[in-house]
């Protein structure tokens, strides 16, 4: 749910409506730089997706991003990018306007 916090009320709420790809805990969850509108949450089952909150019944688009647990999800200055960790040891840098891995960090360790 999000929140107004000069107002102290919800302004929208994510609701799962997924049936094939239940989501589950959000672990990560950050705004676009350029829009107040678009926001990124990253899920305990590695899916990252992509919503606008006008419309934050459903995702945009959704996408496996990791086979474990995704802890964090964040756009680079020009919402052209998202870099992603998980609890698979990866981190990725995606390309939003191909949907492909630009770059791939290997053997990256997490903890807790």
């Amino acid at each position: 749910m999000g929140w107004d916090v000069e107002a102290c009320e919800p302004i929208f709420r994510i609701e799962n409506s997924l049936r094939e790809h239940e989501m589950n805990t959000i672990n990560s969850l950050k705004f676009a730089h350029s829009s107040e509108n678009i926001f990124v949450c990253g899920t305990r089952d590695g899916t990252v997706r992509l919503f606008d909150k006008r419309s934050a019944t459903k995702p945009c688009f959704y996408f496996t991003a990791h086979k474990q647990k995704l802890n964090s999800a964040d756009f680079n200055i020009d919402n052209t990018c998202l870099l992603t960790c998980a609890r698979d040891s990866l981190i990725r840098l995606w390309d939003l306007r191909k949907l492909t891995v630009s770059t791939k960090f290997e053997r990256h360790r997490a903890r807790g």
